[in-house]
């Protein structure tokens, strides 16, 4: 029978997590079987795994620095103080205009807080709660053009997603209610022609769905079918250029694991090219993909698990999505 060295690496302790890095641990000189345990040390690292895929010793390639392609970063500013978890963050930017938005989860229920700065980040506004029940909520996202800005997210009881729009750079908000029933997870993408979209997952069985607002959110012109959701979906972003929108996620439907899908529209959503599989579908999981675009190039990168340890890889469209290269592999740290 042929073995195998083990996929994920847990980190346990009778008193709290060890702190150690992987490089402190040596694999033992053998191969083991799927489901087998392996201890490391002082027994609070080891090694049990469902999947069985060979470990990958592979080193990273060699790289060059190109100093013109540097990023500086600034130092760490601090936004919340809460005491308790904050959740999701999500931020958009427009010139010098930034919103965040984002879930705060205290014990037993779920708020919506958004802040903003006019001035590049330097400058923050006062937190403000968005969500309008005593009921837990999550799942916030966010968009906006010039002054223009919607806010959705999920009311657990239903559930059933609700919006809030600002027509003044996000200094007064309107409360939109709920968008439909038995509607979660929204996520949005301006068009260049004004309108928005809005993709989200409806029901349990019922899979992923879009609809458009050319009013930020006071009306929309009715849903449009993507794909069955299936089993391990991931929540998708969505991006644009001229009218062209892009939608990489991960799904597990009709195959035997978890891998990278594509949606595609030519025509500001109106009509989709959908569930095209980018990965390969062998049996181990490809997941939370990330789409970006600029022009005609289409980038979507993801965590893979296929090299024994949880990898970044991206693929590349240079046509709008209608052709994609090979698979490129962007970390060798498991």
């Amino acid at each position: 029978m042929k073995k195998y060295l083990f996929l994920f690496i847990l980190i346990l302790s009778g008193s709290g997590f060890t702190e150690a890095s992987a490089s402190d641990l040596t694999m033992p000189n053998r191969e083991y079987e799927k489901g087998d345990t392996v201890f490391f040390g002082d027994g609070s690292w080891y090694i049990k795994a469902p999947y069985e895929i060979p470990w990958d010793s592979a080193e990273p390639p060699e790289t060059e620095n190109t100093a013109g392609h540097r990023i500086v970063w600034s130092e760490p500013m601090r936004l919340t103080y809460f005491e308790g978890d904050v959740w999701r963050p999500k931020a958009v930017v427009e010139d010098s205009i930034i919103h965040v938005i984002f879930m705060y989860d205290p014990p037993g229920i779920g708020d919506i807080y958004y802040l903003n700065s006019l001035d590049s980040g330097d400058n923050w506004s006062e937190l403000l709660i968005l969500s309008q029940s005593e009921w837990y909520v999550e799942k916030p996202s966010i968009e906006m053009h010039e002054a223009n800005t919607i806010a959705a997210w999920t009311f657990n009881s239903g559930p059933e997603i609700h919006c809030s729009n600002s027509f003044d750079y996000g200094n007064t908000w309107e409360f939109l209610d709920y968008y439909e029933r038995h509607t979660s997870s929204p996520v949005f993408a301006y068009l260049d022609n004004n309108s928005v979209l809005m993709c989200f997952y409806k029901g349990e069985t019922e899979g992923r769905w879009i609809d458009r607002s050319t009013d930020w959110g006071n009306s929309w012109e009715g849903e449009i079918h993507l794909s069955d959701m299936g089993l391990g979906g991931r929540i998708p972003n969505m991006v644009s250029q001229g009218s062209y929108v892009h939608i990489g996620y991960n799904q597990k439907w009709n195959t035997q694991s978890t891998e990278i899908h594509y949606h595609h529209s030519p025509d500001y959503g109106q009509s989709w090219d959908i569930d095209n599989l980018l990965t390969e579908d062998d049996g181990i999981p490809s997941q939370w993909a990330s789409t970006s675009v600029h022009d005609s190039v289409v980038h979507i990168a993801w965590d893979d698990m296929k090299y024994g340890g949880t990898e970044v890889m991206t693929i590349r469209s240079t046509d709008n999505g209608i052709t994609w290269g090979e698979e490129t592999r962007l970390s060798f740290s498991h």
